[in-house]
């Protein structure tokens, strides 16, 4: 038996215009979500994928924009990560607020930690990733954590690995004995 059809109508074509459009890249180079956007213009946050499906140059608006966003937040990683030289403009003014001086100083802002680790997990992940390693045999279980590829070469361990669960063991008789 054949579904029945919606008594729903689909408006959403009638409400897209190149007006619209350029509301949606606005707000997107802004940093809007995909559903913040759809509330800012009006409509379903479906109805901007139907846009996208059915106007090409929506479709090519909206992937420019969330680019350009993309973009912008990539560099401003890259200069927390690496570090920068900002460039601040304070303007000395008179008894009678008027501005009498511009003093241009320059400070310099240190790489950021956080910045670089994340930078490297992201664009670096098979040297970089956080992962576990969980090695079952012998009915005992052994963690190893390895923040980056080469571990295993760079970190040579001291001595023989200390199993824990033979240490507690060993505890537990000397306090018991």
């Amino acid at each position: 038996m054949a579904k029945p059809k919606s008594k729903r109508k689909v408006r959403s074509d009638s409400q897209f215009s190149p007006a619209k459009q350029e509301i949606v890249k606005t707000l997107l180079l802004r940093g809007f979500t995909d559903e913040e956007v759809a509330t800012v213009v009006g409509v379903h946050r479906t109805t901007l994928f139907n846009w996208r499906d059915r106007h090409p140059e929506f479709f090519a608006a909206v992937k420019e924009a969330k680019d350009q966003a993309d973009e912008k937040v990539e560099r401003c990683l890259y200069e927390r990560a690496t570090g920068y030289v900002l460039k601040e403009v304070k303007k000395v003014k008179d008894s009678a607020g008027e501005i009498i001086q511009e003093v241009v100083t320059m400070r310099e802002i240190p790489p950021d930690v956080t910045a670089q680790i994340y930078w490297l997990k992201n664009r670096q992940k098979d040297r970089w990733k956080d992962k576990w390693e969980i090695d079952i045999g012998d009915g005992r279980v052994q963690v190893n954590i390895l923040s980056f590829r080469d571990s295993q070469e760079r970190l040579k361990p001291a001595g023989p690995p200390i199993n824990l669960i033979e240490r507690q063991q060993e505890k537990k008789e000397r306090n018991n004995g």
